[in-house]
């Protein structure tokens, strides 16, 4: 069992963990880029294809076809971690795990809008046991 928490309204949220995958992408805050729009446009189909090419190596993993069951169940949280050095405010996470977060929806066949599945964006400071980049942890929650 692992605890999440509630991305509504904030409280624990036990649940068995289905899947997990670190994603080699760093996810930097899109509001404060001062870039031009084909800059933004690389970096999100980049994190788009490493986040297909980690998910995908998973997909011998039989806690993948329980994936669709809990979506299907609406018991599924899917949570994004962003591992770095300096954090981010709760509005720059949300938009830099964006990227993550819609080709994971592609991936499960679904909306990211989509009610069955719930989604929580976290952020953490690296380790040892973790290196920078992004931690995604799929669990069938149990409430």
């Amino acid at each position: 069992m692992t605890a999440a928490q509630c991305p509504h309204c904030g409280h624990a949220i036990e649940g068995t963990t289905l899947a997990s995958v670190f994603v080699p992408v760093h996810l930097v805050s899109e509001a404060n880029q001062r870039e031009h729009h084909q800059m933004k446009a690389r970096r999100v189909a980049a994190q788009r294809f490493v986040t297909r090419v980690s998910v995908r190596d998973l997909s011998g993993d039989p806690a993948m076809f329980y994936l669709f069951g809990a979506v299907e169940e609406g018991r599924l949280l899917v949570k994004i971690t962003r591992c770095e050095p300096r954090s981010l405010d709760s509005d720059n996470l949300a938009g830099a795990a964006k990227a993550v977060r819609d080709e994971l929806a592609k991936l499960l066949d679904i909306d990211d809008k989509d009610p069955r599945v719930r989604w929580v964006v976290d952020q953490c400071k690296p380790t040892k046991e973790k290196a920078d980049g992004t931690y995604v942890e799929m669990l069938r929650v149990t409430e």
